[in-house]
């Protein structure tokens, strides 16, 4: 595609960046600042991702990517990926007005979902309750042949380790095996901490790519491309432990989740996740594409499904730039 990058260069953070990557778009590596005010439920995060200043292999990227795009949508205006692709490279420049418009542009096409999510993240139209799940699919997807590089190797991504951790804990001293999902699997990450803990362990993910690098693993019983909430609701008092690392930022809304998994539950287990910390009263679109959450609201809406708070502690979930990430670790128990 015009204004492809030779070689594959880490993928970066930033909701403009992902649609990138969703285009077909190889980014060099770029770390999306941390949001600095609380929102209300239900809406976009103020501060933007932009590249730092000074990387100017990033900037000629970006102006190389914009110019090669442009020429291409001369010759092909009613192109939607291509304006989506023209947003992302305008929006990580700077440039949030061009990109806006690019946006709606690839929008009034064919109103795809990735051009709609976009807007809501900008602040330009309404927020949706998730992540549509042809984003998320499209994004791993073409994650995947880099992804336990990158998340393990690059940023130190401790998620998997440290939820599992929580749910040992939370069991106490009960040695008898029980039945786990990894509900948003990915590739298997959590997998190794999880094995001793399980007489079975089933795994599931959205992208197709992703479950087949966990099935290469060789450590899941069942692995299935599937959708979260669709999934547990037609799984009954299946599971003593439900584990979703990373899986909950790509949710609002989290009573329809809340409610899949307390029925999926036996009485007496866990559900156990990761999520990004909100310092408000709800739940906000981050500028890279996730949802963070308050701990309030978390807590309001687990009781709502049925739940009891079993614990919650801020944890350091990666690093990104030399810099510490941090988050939430919950353990919500099943009376």
């Amino acid at each position: 595609m015009a204004g492809e990058t030779p070689g594959k260069p880490p993928r970066p953070a930033g909701l403009a960046a992902t649609l990138l990557g969703i285009t077909g778009q190889k980014t060099p590596a770029i770390v999306a600042p941390p949001a600095k005010t609380a929102s209300p439920a239900g809406t976009p995060a103020a501060t933007p991702a932009r590249p730092p200043a000074g990387d100017t292999k990033l900037q000629a990227f970006l102006a190389a990517t914009i110019a090669d795009t442009r020429r291409a949508l001369a010759a092909d205006p009613r192109d939607a990926a291509l304006h989506l692709r023209l947003a992302g490279a305008l929006r990580m420049q700077g440039d949030d007005d061009g990109a806006a418009a690019a946006a709606r542009q690839s929008f009034a096409i064919d109103g795809n979902e990735a051009a709609g999510y976009f807007l809501a993240g900008i602040g330009d139209g309404a927020v949706p309750a998730r992540t549509p799940d042809s984003v998320v699919t499209a994004l791993f997807d073409q994650y995947a042949a880099t992804f336990d590089q990158h998340l393990v190797g690059r940023l130190r991504y401790r998620a998997p380790e440290l939820v599992a951790a929580t749910v040992r804990a939370a069991r106490g001293d009960r040695a008898t095996p029980c039945d786990v999902i990894d509900a948003g699997c990915g590739t298997g990450l959590a997998a190794p901490f999880l094995r001793s803990l399980a007489r079975r362990l089933d795994g599931i993910d959205l992208s197709p790519r992703m479950i087949a690098a966990a099935r290469a693993k060789g450590l899941y019983d069942a692995l299935e491309v599937a959708e979260l909430i669709a999934l547990l609701r037609d799984r009954p008092a299946r599971y003593d432990v439900i584990v979703a690392c990373d899986v909950i930022v790509y949710f609002g809304d989290l009573a329809p989740v809340f409610a899949a998994a307390f029925a999926a539950l036996r009485p007496g287990g866990f559900l156990a996740f990761s999520a990004e910390r909100d310092e408000g009263t709800g739940w906000r679109l981050l500028p890279e594409g996730r949802y963070a959450h308050a701990r309030a609201y978390v807590a309001a809406t687990a009781a709502a499904a049925g739940f009891a708070v079993h614990s919650v502690s801020d944890a350091v979930l990666r690093t990104e730039a030399g810099a510490d990430v941090g988050g939430v670790i919950t353990v919500l128990a099943r009376p």
